[in-house]
């Protein structure tokens, strides 16, 4: 009996042992957790100060415009305001034209419902789910305006709105769900005069036996809008209170949960010499206790198009493209795209092929007026939207509309029920959201007068700065050199290296294009280091030795630079390899709302959905948290001090942007956006030369080129024309090309050249050494068109052509551009005008064209010197 004793008591003592030190482990394993450091990001969001605000004071000595009061006036614009309503407009005083938040006869409209109208006179909206998860939505007029529940203030050049926005009171839960029969007479029914109230409040009030003695209101009547609006008319109307409502819940000892529907927002509206400065500080939102807000849209109508009026609109749709006024393309979808493209955190499928957004603009034209607008705060979290007349009433109108709070549905799937739940971002961004419209007059107001307006704003911010005098235009080379291979030893599978190019093979091809005459090559190396294409984390640099050593690749670079160029060792941050050795993803890899991993998958073409596809194959890239970019770029910047070697190319530190919205270490997407640009500068400090691929807006400052921009619109049906207007913007700033025309999906030489001339693009290819065979049963098979053997003499035909008309003209801005003639899809014949009078007329159509004494064959163009 005592050794069965002992024995227990041993038996307890290691179990003992394994709590206590699981526990320890749970604890040190946790606090590590915790201590994980992330980027304190907090002082790079904007928090506008607008000063002192008094009760508002119409201007004196400016007459009212139709009923407003004159609010603020400069030297350019007036701003006036509806203090009946909250709608403002401005009158730009160099034309005369008047630009309204509410089109005027907005209230006629025969297509619009009331819904639809009650919107034109609304300055916002915004959703939100309530504590009781119902998603419900708001707007300014409806549900503030027309209840008279805003103030006006006055403030230094504009106004400040509060607007209360929904029930002042708590609605249905002010009416008691338990009553007695008694009380319910005595109280209620009693000071009633009306007995269709008295039948209808004895009606809905039941006996349903939950609490003996009670009657009851059932949920069906408390959630049915119209019963439970006449409900509260008539509690109201005998003066029924709060402390009433406190009494009646105890005596039936039932707890309720009261909510209300209330917010309170702010929206500034500023003056500032030929803009309109539109200001929403998420940190005067005020809200009842549980309401989460979601989106929040602005100005949907202000500047909207008449059917009696030409014009356009402009969407920043690929390089840009225009949707005329009153097209009738009412079959088609609105516009709608997401600045700075879809998130692939949140996006999971990928329905279209969609060319990502840029920039964060919207314009209208009209008449002799035109509007630019641009997002300066919130822009990572927009989506531009346009829509024309015809739909839901008679008006054109583009707008933003910004996504502060993501979420997605998880299937919650049991033995006993199968349903879907609602996980939301645990912080919604917090800082300003801000919009300027700035105003175009006269002869500038066309799409060219907005893009130097947008030009114009970079410049004032320092994300422009003009190029100086150049030479020979840049020919752009992306060499693939490295690729990641799946190889086996003793039928173990690994992951090997496939040298597709190697420092001294692409000195080869460089004396070739410099023997065709061929110097100023910009060459972006991918491939490089940390096992490949995709590569490990970007912490420190592991070269890779089969493609080359160190002083092969000095040698390299000092090659392209004493031909104008250099070399680009190309580097992602925002996306590591899902077999990266050196990334704890369980602290730094971005996470959706629910916790899940982000990975986006890089393969493309049938291979993707290859069942069989390997746990060592690569192609899976794990989203890295930006909360930890900072960490991983200073550390990456340290060890490539060592190269010798002063510029760098960034894959998708400009083009790919998202967040991580877990709750541990959550960075929204805007505040994503603006460690990237803090990053990228950091960057462009500490490196002579840097390549952004794709070219978001907030990369330009740091830029020296531009590889992958959009050389074309996405065509959507409801566009109408493409145009150049990133190019507008940036050319004479940055040098650019689009894709490698020998990866697109069409490999058109001519169309690709001609494309080349009418956005004032330089020649771009990518090519591998090696036959491309060897890609095979790698993710890499798109790259099956890059052996430079098959397209050096078309690159170097292509490139003379080019530069014969654009050399010496890398510092000469687009001055004008004009579609002469359009058969849809992408065929135009076009015309683009240069800061040294060149103009270009491209033909890319399948007829001739002439007209006005020029002639331009069918897929050709001709060169004309304004000034001879």
């Amino acid at each position: 009996m005592k050794l069965t004793a002992n024995r227990k008591l041993r038996k307890l003592i290691i179990y003992a042992i394994i709590a206590f030190v699981g526990l320890v482990s749970a604890l040190a394993i946790y606090l590590w957790r915790e201590s994980q450091q992330i980027y304190d990001f907090s002082s790079l969001k904007p928090h506008a100060d607008f000063g002192e605000y008094t009760g508002f004071q119409p201007l004196s000595g400016i007459a009212s415009h139709s009923g407003m009061s004159p609010a603020a006036q400069n030297d350019i614009l007036t701003l006036f305001i509806d203090e009946n309503n909250a709608n403002i407009a401005v009158v730009d005083r160099r034309n005369g034209h008047v630009w309204y938040s509410a089109p005027p006869t907005g209230q006629d409209d025969p297509i619009a419902n009331p819904f639809e109208k009650g919107l034109m006179r609304s300055l916002f909206g915004f959703s939100y789910y309530d504590s009781r998860m119902r998603l419900q939505r708001q707007w300014g007029y409806a549900d503030s305006a027309a209840l008279e529940q805003f103030t006006i203030y006055s403030v230094e050049n504009g106004v400040k709105i509060v607007f209360d926005v929904g029930e002042m009171s708590a609605g249905i839960d002010m009416i008691p769900k338990f009553i007695t029969s008694e009380r319910l007479e005595e109280r209620i029914v009693s000071m009633l005069e009306d007995n269709a109230d008295i039948r209808f409040i004895r009606r809905l009030f039941v006996d349903t036996g939950e609490i003996e003695g009670f009657l009851e209101l059932p949920d069906a009547v408390r959630n049915h809008a119209v019963n439970s609006e006449r409900v509260v008319r008539i509690f109201s109307e005998v003066g029924y209170t709060p402390e009433e409502l406190e009494a009646d819940n105890a005596a039936a000892n039932f707890e309720a949960d009261i909510v209300t529907d209330y917010f309170s927002v702010s929206l500034y509206f500023i003056l500032e010499d030929d803009t309109l400065i539109m200001t929403l500080p998420m940190s005067e939102i005020e809200s009842e206790p549980g309401n989460q807000l979601v989106s929040f849209e602005f100005m949907r109508y202000f500047g909207a198009g008449t059917t009696e009026e030409k014009g356009y609109l402009l969407v920043p749709s690929g390089s840009g493209a225009l949707i005329s006024f009153n097209n009738g393309k009412t079959n088609e979808e609105m516009f709608m795209s997401a600045v700075y493209g879809f998130d692939p955190l949140m996006v999971i499928d990928r329905p279209q092929i969609t060319t990502p957004v840029r920039m964060p603009i919207i314009g209208i034209k009209k008449e002799d007026a035109a509007m630019i607008a641009w997002i300066e705060s919130g822009a990572a979290m927009a989506t531009i939207n346009a829509d024309i007349s015809g739909r839901n009433n008679s008006f054109n109108t583009a707008w933003f509309s910004f996504l502060i709070r993501n979420e997605v549905m998880l299937n919650m799937i049991g033995a006993l029920s199968d349903a879907d739940m609602t996980v939301l971002q645990s912080q919604a961004y917090e800082g300003d959201i801000a919009i300027h419209y700035r105003f175009v007059a006269n002869e500038d107001a066309n799409f060219v007068g907005m893009a130097q307006a947008y030009q114009r704003a970079l410049i004032e911010r320092g994300s422009l700065t003009p190029l100086e005098e150049t030479g020979d235009v840049p020919f752009y080379l992306t060499v693939l050199g490295a690729v990641e291979k799946q190889r086996f030893i003793f039928g173990t599978p690994y992951i090997g290296m496939e040298p597709m190019t190697t420092f001294a093979q692409a000195s080869d091809i460089v004396q070739q294009l410099n023997d065709a005459g061929i110097t100023n090559i910009n060459m972006r190396w991918k491939g490089w280091f940390n096992r490949g294409l995709n590569h490990d984390v970007a912490k420190d640099i592991n070269r890779i030795n089969a493609i080359g050593n160190l002083t092969e690749m000095r040698e390299l670079d000092e090659h392209l630079r004493l031909g104008g160029g250099g070399l680009y060792p190309a580097v992602n941050f925002q996306a590591v390899d899902n077999n990266s050795r050196r990334f704890n993803s369980s602290f730094e890899a971005a996470r959706d709302p629910a916790g899940y991993l982000g990975i986006i998958n890089v393969r493309i073409g049938r291979e993707t959905m290859n069942m069989r596809q390997g746990i060592y194959e690569t192609g899976r890239m794990i989203l890295v948290n930006p909360g930890v970019l900072p960490f991983h770029i200073k550390s990456f910047l340290y060890s490539y001090e060592s190269m010798g070697i002063d510029a760098l190319a960034l894959n998708d530190l400009g083009d790919l942007l998202t967040g991580s919205l877990y709750r541990r270490h959550a960075v929204d997407r805007e505040s994503s956006r603006l460690i990237a640009n803090s990053q990228i500068e950091l960057l462009g400090d500490n490196i002579g030369s840097i390549m952004v691929s794709g070219g978001n807006e907030y990369s330009l400052q740091a830029a020296r080129h531009l590889i992958d921009v959009p050389l074309g619109s996405d065509w959507q049906y409801i566009l109408d024309y493409e145009i150049p207007f990133y190019q507008m913007v940036v050319r004479g700033f940055i040098e650019y090309a689009g894709m490698a025309h020998n990866i697109r999906q069409v490999q058109d030489p001519d169309f690709a050249l001609l494309n080349m001339l009418a956005f004032g693009a330089s020649p771009h290819y990518m090519w591998t050494h090696a036959p491309t065979s060897l890609l095979a049963h790698t993710p890499f098979t798109h790259f099956y068109s890059t052996q430079y053997r098959n397209w050096i003499d078309i690159a170097i035909e292509q490139y003379h052509t080019y530069n014969a008309i654009f050399q010496n003209m890398g510092n000469v801005g687009i001055t004008d551009f004009q579609i002469l003639h359009s058969s849809g899809r992408g065929r135009a014949v076009t015309m683009t005008e240069y800061g040294n009078q060149i103009r270009v007329f491209v033909n890319t159509t399948r007829n001739d064209f002439e007209a006005d004494g020029i002639f331009v064959p069918s897929m050709d163009y001709y060169v004309e010197d304004v000034a001879d």
